[in-house]
């Protein structure tokens, strides 16, 4: 497995690494990661996360992330989308300055956090910022397989040009206009004392979502 890792680090049986084979920016402070997982990878169900492990400066960092890929992907390819915190070494590292070409070391899917097996007749979804990677994997898998339920999307984000998957949360409802709602609201958009009024409350909930 050491010889054959020199070749190619996807073939290794010691580990599970994966190569970057895309990355793409979502916004000024978050990117989306293409991974090509190698051997021993197996599938992950929506809403799971991996760890991903990265070398920077002489030590070993390790982070989890969720996948923010459907699992009924056909190409082999899984993503992680990541979003640079203050004073984030790992989260900088992977939006800023990670290439395509490197290879990271990863975990296998782990986490509860999942779309259930028995449908739920009208599902809630409630996220904030990048919060809403691992719903993004359950929508993708619902748009997949083609059987999207009746939706209510609640996101949270400081401004329109800060919600990640903005344009695809927009597609999903042209093309769901009666099955997905998307009811995005905008922390700091007038920028003004009023913002706390807009953060998450009961009350709220009721107004973008009375059923």
């Amino acid at each position: 497995s050491h010889y054959v890792e020199l070749v190619n680090p996807l073939w290794s049986s010691r580990r599970l690494q994966a190569r970057v084979e895309d990355v793409w920016d979502e916004t000024s402070d978050a990117r989306t990661l293409t991974l090509k997982p190698g051997r021993n990878w197996r599938s992950h169900r929506a809403g799971q996360h991996i760890r991903v492990g990265v070398p920077i400066g002489g030590a070993h960092f390790t982070r989890t992330y969720s996948l923010s890929s459907s699992p009924e992907r056909r190409d082999g390819r899984i993503t992680i989308t990541v979003k640079v915190l203050d004073g984030g070494r790992m989260s900088g590292h992977l939006v800023r300055t990670l290439r395509v070409g490197a290879y990271l070391p990863i975990g296998l899917p782990q986490g509860d956090f999942r779309l259930p097996e028995a449908m739920p007749m009208r599902p809630l979804f409630i996220t904030g910022g990048s919060g809403i990677t691992p719903v993004m994997s359950m929508l993708r898998t619902y748009a997949a397989v083609g059987n999207i339920p009746d939706v209510v999307h609640v996101h949270y984000a400081p401004h329109e040009f800060d919600v990640i998957f903005g344009t695809e949360l927009h597609e999903l409802e042209n093309r769901y206009p009666s099955l997905y709602h998307l009811r995005p609201v905008y922390t700091r958009e007038h920028g003004d004392d009023r913002s706390a009024d807009r953060h998450f409350s009961p009350a709220q909930l009721e107004e973008l979502c009375p059923d």
